[in-house]
C-alpha cells in the first residue's frame, strides 16, 4: 500500500520520470498513448500509469478534451474547478498539472477563453514543463523563463499529490496474489454533506463511502459526498422520500437506494458499469461460493452488509451494521481482499478473509452481494 504520509517525493519523481519517457512521441488528436497522444491524453496517461488506473473521459463538460480531463482524471472529480489560480512559479511543484488558455495554431497568440482552457502539461521544475504540442506535432519541453507566452496563457495549476496526502483515502496497489488496484475511502475522514439535512458520512455514510471506493477503484472519480448527493437528492437538490422516511431508508439503501443510484449514474453517463445482485441463501450459503469467487476474480467488486445482528455474531469488520467492499481474491488461498471504510479497515488492507468469515459477519436478512464491474466499451470522446 502507498501511505499518504511519506511518499510525496517518490510520487513526484515517478510522475516526472514517466512523463520524460514520452518525450518526442508524436501528437495525434484524441489519443492517450502509449505511442501517440494529444495534450489531455498525455497527462491522463502519465497519471493513469502512476496510479495503475486508466480513467477514460465519459462525461464532457465543455468543448475541449482538456475540460473533460479536468472532471475525470484520476484523483480529482472536478479538477479545474478545484485548481489553484495562483500562478506563482515558485510554489508550483514537479508533477503538478498546468492548465492554459486556448492557443492559436501558430502557438504565439493566446485566444482567451476562461470557460474552457484548452491545453495542459506537467511541470518538471526550474521553470520547465512537458506537454504534447499540436503545432510542434510531438511531446516537447518548454520553459516559462525562455518564453513569456506561456506565463501569459497559464490559467491554473493542480497539485494532485497534495490531495492524496490529505489522507482521505488510501491507494492500494495490486500484488502478485490477485489484489487489485483499490482506492479505499476512509469514512471517518468525512463529515456533513451539503444539502442533506442530518446526514453525516462519518456517522451514517458507510454505504456511500463503499460505493465510492468501488467506483473509484474501477476508474471513476466519485467521492463519498458525490455518491450521497446522487443517491439522496433529486436533480433540484431536494431530499428524496426514501431518505426522509428513515424506516424506508433502512430498507431502501440496501436494495432500492443503491440500485437506484447505479441506474442513475449509468443513465447520466457518469459511469459505464454493469451490476447484478447475487442473493445468497442464509441456510445454504455454500451454494453460491464458487459463483461469487469466480465473479470477483473476473473483474467484479462487491458491496455487502455486515453485522453483527446479535451478540453471537463476530465483529470482524464492525461493531454494528456496516457496508464494506470485496475487492479481490487471493489466488493462493481463495480468500477475499476487502476495503473496509472504518478504522478497523486501516489494519485489514493486507489481510484476506475466507468466504465463511464473510458469511458469518453478514446480516441474516441481507445476504446480498451487489456485484459491480466496469463496462470496457468506454471510449475517449471529443
Amino acid at each position: 500500500m502507498i501511505k499518504a504520509d511519506n511518499i510525496e517525493n517518490e510520487l513526484r519523481k515517478k510522475i516526472v520520470e514517466l512523463a520524460l519517457l514520452q518525450l518526442h512521441k508524436p501528437y495525434e488528436h484524441n489519443t492517450y498513448g502509449p505511442d501517440t497522444f494529444d495534450c489531455t491524453g498525455f497527462v491522463l496517461f502519465t497519471y493513469s500509469e502512476i496510479f495503475k488506473v486508466i480513467h477514460l473521459c465519459c462525461n464532457g463538460y465543455g468543448k475541449s478534451t482538456t475540460t473533460k480531463l479536468m472532471t475525470s482524471i484520476y484523483g480529482i472529480l472536478k479538477l479545474f474547478e478545484e485548481a489553484d489560480t495562483n500562478k506563482d512559479l515558485s510554489v508550483i511543484k514537479p508533477g503538478d498539472i498546468l492548465f492554459f488558455h486556448r492557443q492559436s495554431m501558430n502557438d504565439t497568440i493566446p485566444k482567451i477563453d476562461n470557460r474552457y482552457p484548452g491545453h495542459c502539461g506537467i511541470y518538471l521544475g526550474n521553470g520547465r514543463f512537458i506537454h504534447c504540442s499540436r503545432p510542434k506535432g510531438e511531446i516537447i519541453i518548454s520553459n516559462f523563463n525562455e518564453n513569456e507566452y506561456w506565463k501569459k496563457v497559464l490559467v491554473a495549476t493542480k497539485d494532485i499529490i497534495s490531495d492524496i496526502l490529505m489522507d482521505k483515502y488510501d491507494i492500494i496497489m495490486p500484488n502478485e496474489f490477485g489484489r487489485r488496484f483499490t482506492v479505499r475511502y476512509k469514512q471517518y475522514m468525512y463529515g456533513d454533506v451539503q444539502g442533506i439535512t442530518g446526514f453525516n458520512i462519518a456517522q451514517h455514510g458507510c454505504g456511500p463511502t463503499t460505493i465510492a471506493t468501488i467506483l473509484s477503484s474501477l476508474g471513476y472519480k466519485l467521492t463519498p459526498e458525490d455518491i450521497a448527493k446522487k443517491m439522496l437528492l433529486d436533480e433540484y437538490g431536494n431530499q428524496l422520500d426514501f431518505y426522509n422516511d428513515l424506516s424506508k431508508n433502512r430498507r431502501g439503501t440496501r436494495d432500492i437506494g443503491y440500485i437506484y443510484l447505479l441506474d442513475k449514474l449509468r443513465a447520466e453517463q457518469i459511469c459505464n458499469i454493469e451490476y447484478t445482485l447475487v442473493k445468497v441463501s442464509y441456510e445454504h450459503p455454500e451454494l453460491k461460493k464458487e459463483q461469487i469467487l469466480d465473479m470477483i476474480i473476473h473483474e467484479y467488486m462487491a458491496m455487502i452488509c455486515v453485522g453483527p445482528w446479535n451478540d453471537n455474531y463476530p465483529r470482524t469488520f464492525s461493531s454494528g451494521g456496516h457496508y464494506i467492499a470485496i475487492t479481490g481474491v487471493n489466488k493462493s488461498n481463495n480468500e477475499f481482499y476487502v476495503a473496509n471504510p472504518n478504522k478497523l479497515g486501516d489494519a485489514q488492507i493486507d489481510k484476506t478473509f475466507s468466504y465463511n468469515t464473510i458469511i458469518s459477519n453478514m446480516y441474516t436478512n441481507s445476504f446480498d452481494f451487489l456485484m459491480i464491474k466496469n463496462n470496457k466499451t468506454l471510449k475517449k470522446t471529443i
